[in-house]
């Protein structure tokens, strides 16, 4: 009978202790993906023990490795400052998640004193720690009006941004940092997950999951995520 693989599901939970099935749960840990496939692969482990037989002896299975590959579309979770489902994922392959639940500050205000076209210093509400607003998108308005994202953050306060404003950035200019998530890569604290793949009534599951991504955007298309998991495979079972 042929496997109706529509018919899928995949769940992504954190495990608290690396190896050890976290349980997923379809209500918190659903992930939307495209294209959900896994591939097993046995370590052999082969004996060199004597015999008195012609006969090789053959080799052992021993633990049971597996591939787990999927595409994900590019898209938030429809509210700003709250994390996409997709993002459990990010972590679990290097990424830092940042999540900013309200703008910064709650209403515009004015910028310090400064002139660039391409940096502003922000006023009193903002944070004085290097790096804290990195990566962020910020809002301008009054005397320069747009939207940059800031590149570069330093403790006196100072955001250079990836877009010439076109006007200096003084006093006279108010800004804003909208409510967001930001992604960066991260060297320390990756954690593995346990993912649970339902296809048409059969659950596999996997353990100690870390993987990679790639981002494929094309011109007038859907930006998708492109990940590859490796982890152990733990079984198969028939379930509803």
């Amino acid at each position: 009978m042929a496997l109706r693989t529509r018919n899928a599901v995949l769940l992504a939970k954190i495990e608290p202790t690396p190896g050890t099935d976290a349980s997923p749960s379809a209500a918190s840990d659903a992930v939307l993906v495209e294209n959900p496939r896994w591939t097993p692969t046995a370590s052999l482990v082969q004996t060199n023990e004597v015999t008195g037989s012609l006969d090789q002896l053959g080799s052992i299975v021993g633990g049971m490795r597996v591939t787990v590959e999927f595409d994900v579309l590019m898209r938030g979770s429809g509210s700003a400052g709250t994390a996409p489902e997709w993002g459990v994922l990010m972590k679990a392959c290097g990424w830092a998640e940042t999540v900013t639940a309200t703008a910064v500050p709650s209403a515009a205000e004015a910028l310090g004193s400064g002139a660039s076209q391409t940096e502003a210093t922000l006023g009193s509400s903002a944070s004085s720690t290097a790096n804290a607003y990195r990566g962020m998108p910020i809002v301008f308005s009054e005397d320069v009006t747009g939207t940059s994202f800031i590149a570069a953050y330093s403790a006196d306060k100072l955001a250079t941004l990836t877009d010439d404003m076109g006007g200096a950035l003084d006093a006279g200019t108010d800004y804003q940092i909208p409510a967001n998530v930001v992604y960066a890569p991260a060297s320390a604290s990756i954690p593995s997950l346990t993912m649970y793949v339902f296809q048409d009534g059969l659950r596999a599951r996997f353990v100690g999951c870390r993987g990679n991504v790639q981002l494929r955007a094309e011109t007038g298309a859907i930006g998708r995520f492109t990940f590859r998991f490796e982890g152990i495979y733990v079984d198969v079972a028939d379930v509803a």
